[in-house]
């Protein structure tokens, strides 16, 4: 998961003291690495990539790369990309973001990289013949807000969204069963090769994810819901559906091979060959299985 924040700077003056911005986070953060991403986006083809715009030139801030660098956009503007120091709380819930302005006068523009230690943040409904991933973010939501996190708020002042923009990316075979239609912007294939010299993600195949674009703007708070489905009536539901259907005609013959069946006869002469076959077929299923797990 990332997470990147623009820091207006209405005044257009000089930003001299380091601030902190804390989030929370629905899931624990207990042992799971947390990265800024200001290296990766001071390369300006991850920053055109991200921000789709043209970079013009750039400014290493205080001649120090470790420090950031300012980068100027065609059309955006100016806006100066700057490392984050990141502080999880001790009960884990906590997301401590600790920045340094260095003195800008423009925009800061901060992102960091979640590794998560789940497959996903959705909620996942598993059905017979699809499993459903329900996405649901709010954004400085006060209706559900934990005991705990409220007494903190009490102390201090909620963080203002101007706007809010939201990506799901998500295997391309997925179909999209919700989403708000008033939020929604696009939808397009990722650009697998620059996503994944990005992140990092070797593994991604191409042409197989795409990207879900939401936002909005100008609200107290935000709220995102979205439902994707995954089919699962595939190879696998097929075999055991084949391996069902052998054992249970299998089972509706015992009886009549039962009052057939000659004690004085050979065994092999009585069994019936499509029996060998049948169960030639079922061990034949379960090493498939077995080598699909």
């Amino acid at each position: 998961m990332e997470i990147g924040m623009e820091i207006v700077n209405n005044a257009a003056s000089s930003l001299q003291n380091t601030f902190s911005i804390s989030l929370s986070m629905p899931f624990g953060l207990k042992g799971i690495k947390v990265t800024s991403l200001h290296n990766v986006l001071c390369e300006e083809k991850f920053s055109q990539y991200i921000f789709n715009d043209i970079i013009k030139s750039s400014d290493i801030i205080d001649e120090d790369a470790k420090r950031g660098k300012i980068l100027h956009f065609k059309d955006r503007g100016d806006m100066a990309v700057l490392p984050v120091e990141t502080v999880v709380s001790e009960d884990g819930n906590i997301l401590n973001l600790k920045i340094n302005p260095s003195g800008v006068k423009v925009n800061v523009y901060v992102r960091v990289i979640i590794d998560l230690n789940v497959n996903t943040v959705a909620i996942v409904k598993n059905g017979i013949t699809k499993k459903s991933f329900i996405f649901d973010f709010k954004i400085n939501e006060s209706r559900n807000m934990p005991d705990s996190l409220v007494t903190k708020i009490k102390s201090s002042d909620l963080l203002t969204v101007n706007q809010l923009f939201l990506f799901h990316a998500v295997p391309d075979s997925y179909n999209i069963d919700f989403y708000d239609s008033n939020k929604f912007q696009s939808i397009r294939k990722l650009e697998t090769e620059v996503f994944a010299d990005y992140t990092g993600i070797d593994e991604l195949r191409y042409d197989e994810y795409m990207i879900l674009f939401n936002k909005d703007k100008e609200k107290k708070a935000y709220s995102f819901y979205t439902c994707f489905s995954d089919e699962i009536v595939g190879t696998m539901q097929i075999v055991l559906a084949i391996g069902a259907n052998i054992l249970c005609s299998l089972l509706f013959s015992l009886p009549s091979f039962r009052n057939s069946w000659n004690s004085c006869d050979p065994w092999l002469v009585q069994f019936p060959w499509e029996w060998i076959v049948a169960f030639l077929i079922l061990i034949a299923l379960f090493i498939y299985i077995k080598k699909r797990k």
